[in-house]
Order: structure tokens, then sequence, then C-alpha cells
């Protein structure tokens, strides 16, 4: 039985006809994910593949038009795949140092978390590994620059407002100048941080946001728990929070 008809029986809730085709075709990422890993014998993280490849049968479903006659599958399978070999040369791209500098600030950001039981700043971080804020954020551009976001990407504002980024560069003409400095300054930094996220982390706010599934519907997303789901959303929320507050003083992130 597929797993949206066991949500569906389970919960007793109807899924649209694009969340129902997510769910049908999950079996297809991790097809499509398994099938890249076995044929370049990499050994690597599958899940951060799936995430990706799950991304990638996202924006497959947004574009899929059946009045062309193709099958979900035929129109998603080179999607998926496009996605997962586009995180697989992000991953590449990266030189050695950069991987070195960016797994060093993890784990002082972990450390550093466990230390004070809050997400660290950028000061604090920078302190650690023994290099200025700005040689940080140079770090971090490094890094980000691998992997933007698209202008037609939504992410939330702190208004708690569903904007993409091509919206707030469009709505610039019709704001004070210092307010439309602003929200370009809170999208920039809202950015940078979601890109701080783990793959994982970034798709649970995307189906829990942007895809409004529900946090069981997820949890058969990922072949997790439900209760998994809602830490992983709680303590991505919470990441993302004290990062764009630290970043932005007294601002706030709802």
């Amino acid at each position: 039985m597929p797993a949206q008809r066991l949500l569906d029986q389970d919960h007793g809730e109807s899924l649209s006809r694009r969340d129902q085709l997510l769910l049908e075709h999950l079996p297809l990422v991790h097809h499509v994910a398994h099938q890249v890993v076995r044929r370049r014998g990499l050994d690597i993280d599958l899940d951060e593949l799936v995430s990706a490849g799950t991304l990638g049968l996202l924006e497959a479903l947004e574009k899929f038009d059946p009045s062309r006659g193709l099958a979900v599958s035929t129109f998603a399978t080179p999607r998926i795949r496009g996605a997962i070999l586009d995180e697989l040369r992000r991953r590449d791209r990266l030189s050695r140092g950069a991987r070195r500098r960016t797994r060093d600030e993890t784990n002082v950001r972990e450390t550093l978390a466990q230390e004070i039981g809050r997400s660290p700043t950028t000061s604090e971080v920078a302190s650690r590994l023994g290099v200025t804020p700005r040689e940080l954020s140079v770090w971090q551009r490094d890094a980000q620059a691998q992997n933007p976001i698209p202008l037609d990407r939504p992410f939330m504002t702190n208004a708690g407002d569903r904007v993409t980024s091509a919206e707030v560069i469009a709505d610039e003409r019709q704001v004070p100048a210092q307010e439309a400095f602003e929200r370009r300054e809170r999208a920039r930094i809202l950015k940078e941080e979601i890109l701080q996220l783990s793959q994982r982390h970034r798709l649970v706010l995307s189906l829990y946001y942007f895809e409004e599934l529900k946090l069981h519907q997820i949890a058969g997303v990922l072949g997790v728990s439900e209760s998994r789901v809602s830490q992983i959303r709680s303590k991505a929320l919470r990441e993302l929070r004290e990062a764009v507050q630290a970043r932005l003083g007294s601002a706030e992130v709802h």
C-alpha cells in the first residue's frame, strides 16, 4: 500500500495531489541516490544525497505538466539525479583547505554550543578558531558561494511572511531607503544562515513551511519517527533564530 494511503488512513487527512506525488515517488529518490553511489563507488552519507534528491523531486513537481503526456517518474528522474550530482559537485568544488575550515568551524560551533548552552555568535566562533570575524566571514562566503539560493526560493521574513529574494528586491522601490536597506540586510543574513543548516534541516523546514506537510507526513518522507521530525524542526528553527538574532542584534525572527 502506498505510503500516502497509509498516512490518510491513520490520520484521516487528505493530501494535495502534489504531496501525494511526492510521497509516491520518494522510493524513486532513494533508488537514484543508491544508483549514483553504487556506480561511482562513493563512500558518503546517503541521507544527505537523499535530501538533495528530494529537493530535486520537489522542484520537478513544481514544473511538472501532465498535459505533455510524460510520466512523473520520467520527468522527475533526471532532475532528481541532477540535484544529487549538483550536491556532489558542490562538495567536490570545496578545496581541501575549505573543507578543513568548514569542518573546524562546525566542530567549534558544536563545542561552544555545549559549553554555553546556546548557539555561539560569529565573534565567539572566530575567537575560538583564532581568526577575526572578518576572516571567518570570508570562510563562510567561500562555502556559501558553492550553494546559492535561487531568487524564486521562498523564505520566512521577520513578520512570518513567505517571500522570495526577487520579491524583496522588487519591493525596495516602494519603501523608504532605510527600510529597504534593513529588509535587504535581513534577507541577506537569513539566506546566509539558512545555508549553514544541514541538508536535512533545510529539507524539514522546506517540507513543513513551504510544502505544508504535517509532521507525520514528513516522518514518512524521511523514514524516521514523528517525534524525531519535531526535534529536527525545533533544532533547525532554534539554530536559525539564534544565529540571525546574533547578527541583527535586537531584531527578532519568528
